[in-house]
């Protein structure tokens, strides 16, 4: 299952990743909330062509600055 392929053992990435079963590598957008998300799930996303929209709160600027080191 791609649960284990996206090398996530949270239950809030593993619903993420059930819910979009079918549509991966399909080149969907998905927006969720900050408690879904993780780099390991943002990693997987993006290497099967889908995108991710975020919503980050304000005190984690430090989140936003590692995801863009991360992400180069």
């Amino acid at each position: 299952m791609a649960d284990t392929a996206a090398g996530n053992d949270d239950r809030a990435g593993n619903v993420v990743l059930r819910t979009l079963m079918n549509y991966i590598g399909e080149g969907c957008t998905l927006v969720i909330d900050n408690f879904y998300n993780n780099l390991d799930l943002v990693h997987y996303l993006l290497e099967n062509k889908n995108h991710l929209v975020d919503v980050l709160r304000q005190n984690v600027k430090s989140v936003l600055r590692m995801y863009c080191r991360t992400l180069r």
